[in-house]
């Protein structure tokens, strides 16, 4: 299909030079009909991203189509897209409005959390596109998704996250097994079937809680028992920080002070966005770095 799109574009684009040539506009076409379609042919999309990473997405795949983002800290330090209009802000629902107001040809939202909103969009007659990161192929797979809506060439994900291509199997067989640690009341850590499991298994970094039974509603994440914890004696801990929030002191926490991982000092303090939600390409490159540092 991408093949397709770039051979359809490259015959309209000499067709429209071929329709420029002296000859032809000494022949009869009106300049200002041929510079009218050339116009059509050029104008974009109109995109609004209802999250930071279809918002990041998009800038790199068609920047001139992203009319709308969410107000988020992974965006503000993008001066190319920081000062779009901000169509949603952290927990919130989009006012669908304002969206409205905003004329947009495609709204992208994340599968769950948007359906509401999406669907109401989708009654309206707008086109939406709904996306669920939850392990390393999707992104790539997402991608393609908005390119192909958007008519626009591919692009490479390894491109815009090369650190998480520099893995060195040889290295990462002798690395200790993982335990991250998403909270500690209750003490929850992630399963092979969450977005952390796959970006662990990517990196060939062995995880403690791989092959652990969901729990709950969030099925990709396990809650763990203190006497769990004692007995697998972690030797390298990942913790999970949140915006706002003091590192926690495990060397002064019962249970946690007798680890292995916390009388050696190997742990590692992890974003939430890259390990646990992918937040952005940016984000999920500077976690990969920090993975294979351990």
């Amino acid at each position: 299909m991408e093949i397709l799109i770039i051979l359809h574009k490259f015959y309209m684009r000499n067709l429209f030079l071929f329709l420029l040539s002296p000859a032809l506009l000494y022949s009869g076409v009106p300049k200002s009909t041929v510079a009218a379609e050339i116009d059509d042919i050029n104008s974009s999309y109109r995109v609004i991203a209802l999250t930071s990473f279809s918002a990041d997405l998009v800038n790199r795949i068609s920047p001139e189509s992203l009319v709308a983002i969410p107000s988020s800290k992974l965006l503000q330090n993008n001066l190319s897209i920081s000062s779009l209009p901000k169509i949603s802000s952290g927990r919130n629902q989009p006012s669908i409005e304002k969206i409205i107001s905003l004329k947009p040809d495609f709204v992208i939202g994340a599968k769950g959390f948007h359906d509401k909103t999406l669907s109401k969009l989708n009654v309206l007659g707008i086109n939406i596109i709904s996306h669920d990161i939850n392990n390393f192929d999707s992104m790539q797979l997402f991608a393609n998704k908005i390119s192909n809506n958007l008519s626009m060439a591919p692009i490479l994900i390894e491109d815009y996250i090369p650190s998480c291509f520099l893995n060195d199997s040889s290295k990462q067989s002798k690395v200790n097994p993982l335990l991250v640690v998403v909270s500690f009341k209750p003490i929850i850590s992630p399963t092979s079937s969450s977005w952390s499991g796959s970006l662990l298994r990517h990196l060939k970094i062995p995880s403690l809680t791989s092959n652990l039974p969901g729990s709950g509603q969030y099925s990709g994440y396990a809650t763990l028992s203190p006497e769990w914890i004692i007995k697998s004696n972690p030797k390298s801990l990942a913790v999970i920080t949140f915006p706002g929030t003091d590192l926690p002191q495990l060397s002064q926490k019962p249970i946690w002070n007798s680890l292995s991982a916390v009388k050696t000092n190997n742990i590692k303090f992890l974003n939430y966005y890259g390990l646990i939600n992918p937040g952005s390409l940016t984000s999920v490159d500077n976690t990969c770095k920090k993975l294979l540092a351990i």
